[in-house]
């Protein structure tokens, strides 16, 4: 049976199927609720919302600092300004945040199905689709991860993009490439991996049967310029967070030019077995010991790989349209994520698939709508696509919970990847200290270490836990362990500088206070600590000095220090 293009077509918005994005609407929303009662997980929320200096003060210097530079190595402005929107307008709560995310996501559901309607001109195609796109378990973590609200935010663009070009007017006007330019160009400011979009516009040009020409390429000539800029954009402020944090000591990667292939090609064919049985799900696949042979699947995944790059050209040859749109977005969709010149991070990301999926959800909604044509299939088709949906929705509801904070998910982390995330023990370990559950908190950073010894992280807030708890010669055992790793973190050396006052040390608590500030000039905290010391050691005049330094940058510890004693500042 071929899955050609019927000939009837919406080539506009209608408000008859309103209902439908309505309903679309709401099923989604209601599907990701559970994520609402989530907070913020020391997984980059730290970094993109609770210490972004950028959220602090609505101003329009705030502004123009997210549009003049990359923040946290990526050039995201639109996405920080979003960000900067709900701090301001609502403070710094996860709630608001968390509930932006999903209805962008819900509006993101409808705007697939508005774009499987036109292109395919069939209402029961765009709902399939739609709530297929909306409820599929693997964007969990796009949306219920509050760091992760690039990949909705450029995603909306990109969709509405795509659907603006769906209409395929008889000849592509100035004007509609102008607008259609501009939906690109907000793309990439919200997530520079959107340079990709130019090819995705090919998928719909394939499906809307035009034929390649030079006006065909040429009208596509703004996009590529953005894409050329874009991608140099992403290139130099490429997000290399996971690699820093993950990858070092003994769980970096070191694979022969072989494994390193069979890895690429098993991240290739990993989304779309995901995509069908999105179970067991993960925010963390690990790769393999590099010390042992490559699972079977991973040997398995070249004859896959033939498999499936086999039956988009059969499909392209029997003009299975929708089959090979479907892969040829989820190829464009893909292609900066799969594992080929790099080791760095994990395997695979559920993110990485979110605009990927748009293709397959297009092509499903098809495929399913067709059988359900057929008299002697449309039971058995309808009770499967009734037993997905409901188990995407379950499965979504389940992995929604699993983002409630940094405790459920690191521990989803570690469970899912035995002895392979040192990461998610020394941030899991961070969240016990804050809990106050010292003792589980020093058993995760020792197990962080256990994993990756050539991490400093876990040693210094293992330092720092146990000179909190009093243990001053286990936590100068720790620091300096992290001094010998980092030696240039100024807050290292400021903690070793307490330790050693505790224990009496002044001369050394004296020099590690001034490598502090050596690495971290600003650092009022080291400066006031440098100062007491100084008092404690006896130089009184060259304690009050310091101490006067951190009281006028605005450290209240140092203010009430010298208040206490009549010393101005």
């Amino acid at each position: 049976m071929k899955n050609s293009k019927p000939k009837s077509k919406a080539t506009s918005f209608s408000p008859s199927p309103l209902w439908i994005w309505i309903a679309i609407l709401l099923i989604t929303f209601i599907g990701y609720s559970a994520a609402l009662k989530n907070g913020f997980t020391n997984w980059d929320d730290d970094t993109y919302v609770i210490d972004n200096p950028l959220l602090k003060n609505p101003s329009w210097q705030s502004v123009f600092a997210m549009f003049s530079s990359p923040y946290y190595l990526l050039y995201t402005p639109f996405t920080i300004l979003s960000f900067a929107i709900n701090y301001w307008f609502m403070g710094k709560d996860a709630f608001p945040i968390i509930f932006t995310n999903i209805l962008i996501h819900a509006v993101n559901a409808v705007l697939c199905g508005i774009l499987s309607y036109r292109l395919s001109g069939k209402l029961g195609v765009g709902f399939i689709a739609g709530i297929l796109f909306g409820l599929h378990p693997q964007h969990v973590e796009s949306v219920a991860w509050i760091s992760e609200r690039k990949d909705v935010l450029f995603t909306f663009f990109i969709l509405g993009g795509m659907c603006h070009w769906a209409q395929n007017p008889s000849e592509n006007k100035p004007q509609f490439i102008l607008i259609n330019t501009l939906w690109m160009l907000a793309a990439c400011l919200s997530k520079p991996t959107a340079v990709i979009y130019p090819a995705l516009l090919l998928g719909i040009d394939y499906l809307n049967n035009k034929p390649i020409s030079v006006k065909l390429i040429l009208e596509k000539i703004p996009l590529g310029i953005l894409s050329l800029f874009f991608g140099w954009l992403l290139l130099y402020g490429v997000d290399t967070q996971g690699g820093q944090t993950h990858d070092t000591g003994d769980t970096s990667h070191s694979f022969t030019g072989i494994d390193t292939v069979l890895i690429a090609i098993y991240s290739f064919v990993w989304y779309p077995i995901k995509m069908i049985f999105p179970w067991p799900l993960n925010a963390f696949y690990a790769y393999p010991f590099n010390h042992e042979p490559l699972p079977l699947f991973y040997m398995l995944s070249p004859v896959l790989a033939v498999f499936m790059i086999g039956s988009v050209i059969y499909g392209f040859w029997k003009k299975w349209k929708f089959y090979v749109f479907a892969w040829l977005i989820y190829m464009v969709g893909i292609f900066l994520f799969i594992k080929v010149l790099t080791t760095v991070g994990a395997v695979t990301y559920d993110r990485y698939f979110y605009v990927a999926s748009i293709g397959f959800c297009v092509g499903a909604g098809f495929l399913f709508w067709k059988f359900l044509q057929i008299p002697s299939l449309k039971i058995i088709t309808g009770i499967i696509l009734l037993i997905f949906i409901s188990g995407y929705a379950w499965a979504v509801n389940q992995r929604c919970k699993v983002w409630k904070n940094s405790y459920t998910l690191m521990s989803d982390m570690i469970e899912g990847n035995p002895n392979k995330v040192p990461f998610a023990y020394n941030n899991r370990g961070l969240w016990l200290t804050e809990q106050g559950r010292t003792e589980e908190a020093l058993s995760d950073f020792q197990n962080s270490i256990r994993l990756d010894p050539k991490s400093p992280k876990a040693w210094l807030n293992a330092g720092k836990l146990l000179g909190q708890n009093n243990q001053i010669d286990s936590a100068i055992y720790y620091l300096e362990n992290a001094q010998k790793l980092e030696p240039h973190d100024s807050k290292v050396y400021n903690n070793l500088g307490n330790a050693y006052g505790m224990k009496g040390n002044w001369n050394a608590a004296i020099s590690s206070f001034t490598e502090a500030l050596k690495f971290e000039p600003n650092n009022v905290n080291a400066l006031f600590n440098l100062g007491i010391t100084h008092g404690l050691a006896g130089d009184t005049v060259r304690a009050d000095s310091l101490l006067r330094l951190s009281a006028r940058q605005g450290f209240v510890p140092a203010q009430q220090s010298l208040q206490s004693r009549g010393k101005p500042w």
